[in-house]
């Protein structure tokens, strides 16, 4: 018994809708096979569409980490910020990605042009949403209540009230669900993008809740984006010279698989606070250490340098840039092995840059500007010049 599809065009939005036959129950009726319920042969036939966002200028670091826990996704649209694809991985394994913002279960997806008015976008595609295509998938099968969310770019907005009551009347006959503007089992989330991109979506609560983080300290989401952007391999010696509150040793012990993680600080207040959050994690080195005069460590010892050095922003420090970064450099040079690659964050980008060309030794394989704590910074990777 094979699942039916059903292609449906509403205006320039498609949406697929996948009916599985109905088997006769012990005392006559009919009952639908669930998603989970049916073999997995028969699952092998269907493929769902997720909307994942990520921290913006991350979209290669992302694309290679994501084909490599999704390897049969497929990437239908692509924004800074966004990725569209369809995959035949349900829900559940979708929220187990620790590295991205948020992922969504797309319902329908539109392309508008950009004048479009977004009352005329959420009016289309929430027209007739196929919320039946999910009755029967973890974790909306349990839902009994939602909530509805309109994001215009990065900012909730608000619609028409009679456009969402009929929307919210539609999904309330669709699933049975109880309304909840405060709280809910599920969001319904419409996403306009400013490219026009607009979709319907349901969001997936993600499995890994976010740990709290003071000022100054990296929030793990981008702590584990720039380990991810260092390529990390099984045999890592991995440094961070600036380690701070741990965020970056801490998102490479979650990544897993690694020779030796070294996180090291001038601080000693800093340095006590490490060995307390990292001091049963195996194979990890902490303790006391200036960055630019690392005597300590032997030359080409570490594989990866992945560091968020001073900014000079939350401590108060006036710091001569260039020469905080030529000293700096200097030493990961010496320490990182021929083969080595470093991720660095930079808050002053420029004198970054310029150092990098007056160490001659490092090249750049790639930059591209983030923001952290609503500051722009760039993130550097760099390898050796001839190290093949």
């Amino acid at each position: 018994m094979q699942p039916r599809h059903y292609r449906r065009k509403v205006g320039r939005t498609y949406s697929y809708k996948v009916e599985f036959p109905r088997k006769k129950t012990g005392r006559g009726g009919k009952k639908p096979y669930g998603f989970l319920q049916k073999s997995r042969g028969i699952l092998n036939f269907v493929k769902y569409r997720y909307a994942i966002t990520f921290i913006p200028g991350f979209t290669d670091v992302v694309r290679r980490a994501l084909q490599r826990d999704i390897p049969d996704g497929e990437l239908i649209e692509e924004e800074d910020g966004l990725f569209v694809i369809d995959t035949k991985a349900v829900p559940s394994r979708l929220r187990m990605v620790s590295y991205v913002n948020n992922i969504y279960f797309c319902l329908q997806l539109s392309l508008f042009s950009p004048e479009v008015s977004l009352e005329k976008r959420v009016k289309q595609i929430s027209h007739d949403l196929p919320l039946d295509t999910v009755s029967g998938l973890w974790p909306f099968r349990d839902a009994q209540s939602f909530r509805m969310m309109v994001l215009q770019g990065s900012r909730l907005v608000h619609i028409p009230k009679s456009l969402a009551k009929r929307i919210q009347e539609h999904v309330i006959n669709e699933t049975g669900w109880e309304y909840s503007p405060l709280r809910a089992d599920s969001e319904i989330w419409i996403l306009a993008r400013e490219s026009g991109l607009t979709m319907a979506t349901l969001k997936i609560e993600e499995a890994h809740v976010p740990v709290p983080t003071v000022a100054g300290e990296l929030k793990p989401k981008l702590a584990e984006l720039l380990i991810l952007a260092s390529r990390p391999l099984p045999d890592d010696r991995f440094l961070d010279p600036f380690a701070g509150y741990g965020s970056l040793a801490k998102a490479r012990i979650r990544i897993g698989d690694y020779a030796e993680i070294r996180a090291y600080d001038k601080d000693a207040d800093l340095v006590r606070s490490l060995r307390k959050q990292l001091g049963s994690a195996p194979r990890v080195i902490t303790g006391q250490l200036d960055a630019l005069r690392m005597r300590q460590l032997p030359d080409g010892s570490v594989s990866r340098i992945v560091t968020d050095p001073h900014w000079g922003v939350f401590t108060g420090q006036d710091l001569n840039y260039r020469k905080f970064y030529e000293d700096m450099l200097h030493e990961f040079a010496r320490v990182l092995s021929r083969d080595g690659i470093a991720v660095i964050l930079a808050g002053n980008p420029d004198e970054m840059e310029y150092a990098i060309l007056r160490s001659r030794v490092f090249v750049i394989e790639s930059s591209f500007t983030t923001l952290v704590s609503g500051k722009k910074a760039t993130v550097f990777t760099l390898t050796k010049a001839g190290r093949f």
